[in-house]
């Protein structure tokens, strides 16, 4: 069996032969019809690894790890939403510190250190906090 990743029902399956990975994908087709389920079509493919494959919110490459871009504008309005919240009293401080904390924990497991000081220094809940050109830094990442 070649390498492979698994997270709940995704799962990446890594091999040096393209013809190895199409044979593979039509044993799995074929055990998962046995069961009664499918692949979800769409997002079934053989990839490349240098190009970095979609998982759980990140793009993986060969020597590291990126949020997808999706990832990063729905954090930016989140980040933002939770902020406009605190300063409107809606939530508190404990409650957005909470959620900060759950997306940081989430977003380090990708190599996002600037992109987290970024996002949380332009932030308004964030005392001191530096705006940042975050087109320029998103850029500079991919």
């Amino acid at each position: 069996m070649p390498g492979y990743i698994r997270y709940v029902d995704d799962f990446q399956v890594f091999s040096d032969s393209k013809e190895a990975l199409a044979g593979l994908l039509d044993e799995v087709r074929l055990q998962l019809d046995s069961l009664r389920l499918t692949l979800h079509e769409r997002k079934t493919r053989i990839y490349p690894v240098g190009e970095g494959i979609p998982f759980l919110g990140f793009r993986v490459f060969p020597h590291g790890r990126r949020l997808l871009a999706r990832s990063v504008k729905r954090a930016r309005r989140r980040l933002q939403r939770l902020a406009n919240a605190a300063q409107s009293g809606k939530i508190g401080m404990k409650s957005v510190s909470r959620s900060v904390a759950a997306w940081i924990a989430h977003a380090s497991h990708g190599d996002t250190l600037g992109l987290r000081r970024c996002l949380l220094g332009s932030t308004a809940f964030r005392a001191g906090g530096r705006p940042c050109a975050s087109g320029r830094l998103l850029e500079q990442q991919w």
